[in-house]
């Protein structure tokens, strides 16, 4: 978290005296793998390490003026984590196809996947989501889609790299791709006619605006009235 605050410091020191190079955003993916890197040389947790770093790399940045664009440098660095974030889902979907070419999916992994995706998660997810804090139809969406990501890839590395091997190695990651696979399939396929119905259903519902807000042109000024 210092590390983090003291990078945030110096790199908005660097904004205020007009470096234009301290607006990249690939200057602050620079700051997380100096963090990662002190990580490794201490052998430290790199995952704790550049959360915190991350956590706490922009706070310096909460009142700062906007960095061109009508973004604030904030707005900015997130725009790019998700540009980021959509090339690494490519590249993550790609590899995962080219590895159920060397690790074929079992009977036994596939019944694995069908019960996970489509009844384990959304069971878990409707079970933690309270009632009221969201609508009913956002609740189904969110239990059906679920926590999207590869966090499963990272604890079958974290496992195999902790000496799983063998056939339980080969099943492990048979479960595991399978289960990304179903997921990109099934998810892939509902997201587009889901979404379509949950945005009808919203401006079907009275109270909702159905279109962008609209400014109110200013009214001109009144003459006065001529003098008695």
């Amino acid at each position: 978290m210092a590390l983090g605050r003291l990078l945030g410091l110096l790199l908005r020191w660097r904004v205020n005296r007009g470096d234009a190079l301290a607006r990249h955003e690939l200057l602050y993916v620079g700051a997380l793998m100096l963090a990662f890197g002190l990580a490794r040389a201490t052998a430290t947790s790199t995952f704790v390490v550049m959360f915190a770093v991350g956590a706490m790399l922009l706070t310096p940045f909460q009142d700062h003026a906007q960095a061109g664009g009508g973004q604030t440098l904030s707005q900015r660095m997130g725009a790019f984590g998700e540009r980021i974030e959509r090339l690494l889902e490519a590249a993550t979907v790609l590899l995962v196809g080219l590895a159920l070419h060397s690790v074929p999916p079992t009977g036994a992994a596939v019944a694995f996947g069908l019960v996970l995706v489509p009844l384990v998660r959304p069971l878990s997810v409707m079970a933690v989501l309270r009632h009221g804090v969201v609508t009913r139809h956002q609740r189904r969406l969110m239990a059906w889609f679920g926590i999207r990501g590869i966090g499963s890839l990272f604890y079958m590395a974290f496992a195999l790299e902790q000496g799983v091997a063998g056939s339980l190695a080969v099943e492990l990651m048979s479960a595991v791709l399978t289960a990304i696979a179903l997921s990109i399939i099934l998810h892939g396929m509902s997201a587009t006619p889901l979404m379509t119905a949950y945005q009808q259903r919203r401006r079907a519902l009275p109270g909702l605006p159905s279109g962008p807000p609209t400014t109110p042109k200013p009214q001109e000024p009144k003459e006065p009235p001529p003098p008695a």
